[in-house]
């Protein structure tokens, strides 16, 4: 860390903290208040930054505004500031809802990107070579249904021309299906998954990102089995991956397919999956229950164990101000406050999650 001007000991303790790494011997990280951490936090970042880009251009990206908490977007609007005398170009994206906020003294373009034309989305659908198999009229009624949302018109074509391809695998004279909506869509090509829309399921159930490690333990199948699937749920389009097993990681392509994997299994064996989770998490990574309680606290409230999960939702509520993400705290005291189910003439459990902000 010298070598981007980060020497100092609280620096060192709170970027092993944002990186879930041990802290050093004896830090100083606890004397501070949860504002002066934050800001030795986005101190840190920022020298950082400047450590690295101070002297040469520098194209700094960000995406999903929209998604984004309080204290990330105070880091943004510091960079925001100290780059009126650096040769950086910032670029963020954001849906149309987000509130643009840097507007007084800065250079700044906002563009504001239309739905696709006709044009435009036909295009899509020609690169995925679906106007050299599908009829004209089939091609009309996907361009027409996605409504210039590029995702939808991707996911639609997809499904049209994956669904063709088995009917004709079938042989016969198949018949073209188009979905009435994108979740009909990704349900059906979940559906042509075969096996592998098993690993989907409870791949989604772990959430929209999760490891090949952690996988594995939850559904004990041999490698020989697993991996295949895998391969054929990558090769779908539908999961991306990254990294090198036994420590490589799995990414839903979108928010909307993680919810339509996770929303296709019955609410029961939902419920088993995350208490299947919840277990494979205690037993076979201790380590994760001390750095991320809050996941841990998840997969046991959505398998119908509150009681169990409140302790560890407190435990998360008392990390977040150390971390110094409010916004974060808020949820977990929103899911601490409704994990335990009101029961007649029953006091609710003490939270020290709650208590600490009040």
């Amino acid at each position: 860390m010298a070598r981007y001007g980060v020497s100092g000991p609280r620096s060192i303790s709170v970027i092993a903290d944002l990186l879930g790494l041990p802290p050093p011997p004896s830090p100083p990280r606890e004397a501070l208040t949860p504002d002066k951490l934050k800001s030795v936090t986005l101190d840190t970042l920022l020298a950082i930054l400047e450590a690295w880009a101070s002297r040469k251009p520098a194209l700094l990206a960000f995406e999903d505004l929209h998604w984004s908490d309080s204290t990330t977007l105070e880091l943004l609007d510091r960079i925001v500031a100290n780059a009126k005398d650096r040769p950086w170009m910032i670029v963020a994206t954001s849906r149309s809802e987000f509130p643009y906020r840097w507007t007084d003294g800065v250079d700044l373009l906002h563009i504001e990107l239309a739905r696709l034309d006709r044009g435009n989305a036909e295009r899509i659908c020609a690169h995925l070579d679906a106007a050299a198999v599908l009829p004209p009229d089939a091609f009309r009624q996907i361009v027409a249904r996605c409504d210039g949302i590029p995702l939808f018109v991707e996911e639609m074509t997809k499904s049209v021309l994956e669904g063709l391809a088995m009917a004709l695998a079938r042989a016969g004279a198949p018949r073209v299906v188009i979905p009435a909506t994108l979740h009909d869509s990704l349900v059906a090509r979940l559906d042509r998954l075969g096996p592998a829309r098993r690993i989907a399921n409870v791949g989604a159930t772990i959430g929209r990102r999760f490891s090949y490690d952690l996988l594995a333990e939850v559904m004990n199948v041999p490698a020989a089995e697993l991996n295949p699937g895998l391969l054929e749920l990558t090769q779908s389009g539908l999961v991306e991956s990254h990294g090198l097993p036994p420590h490589r990681e799995y990414v839903f392509k979108h928010a909307l397919i993680r919810d339509a994997a996770y929303e296709s299994v019955l609410k029961r064996e939902r419920e088993a999956l995350h208490r299947r989770i919840a277990t494979v998490l205690r037993e076979r990574f201790p380590e994760l229950q001390e750095r991320e309680p809050e996941l841990l606290a998840h997969h046991l409230t959505q398998s119908g164990a509150a009681l169990e999960a409140i302790p560890l939702w407190a435990a998360a509520g008392q990390r977040a101000p150390r971390m110094s993400r409010r916004s974060g705290i808020c949820r977990r005291r929103s899911n601490c406050c409704g994990a335990s189910p009101p029961a007649p003439n029953a006091p609710r459990p003490s939270c020290r999650c709650c208590s600490a902000w009040r």
